[in-house]
């Protein structure tokens, strides 16, 4: 944390009731940072599966949404969450 700090990408703030506690928000270069990561992952994707046939997409979609499924009992964000989130 104290790395992604000092490079400027997070901020920490004291939580106001539980001084031990901190807030942990992106900054704007955090964003913009994250967003670069995302568009990279998303472009290795495509380049991957852009050799599949639609069978093998079907399937890799079947697989997909059971993990998905899986993600939302555990209460995380899914992966396609955080792709649209570009």
């Amino acid at each position: 944390m104290a790395h992604l700090e000092s490079a400027g990408l997070v901020e920490r703030r004291p939580m106001t009731d539980d001084r031990r506690a901190h807030l942990v928000d992106l900054t704007p270069d955090g964003v913009a940072s994250a967003h670069d990561l995302i568009t990279q992952r998303v472009a290795f994707f495509e380049s991957v599966l852009a050799t599949w046939s639609d069978e093998d997409m079907q399937t890799f979609a079947t697989l997909l949404a059971r993990h998905e499924g899986g993600a939302a009992q555990r209460d995380r964000p899914s992966f396609a969450a955080l792709l649209s989130a570009t």
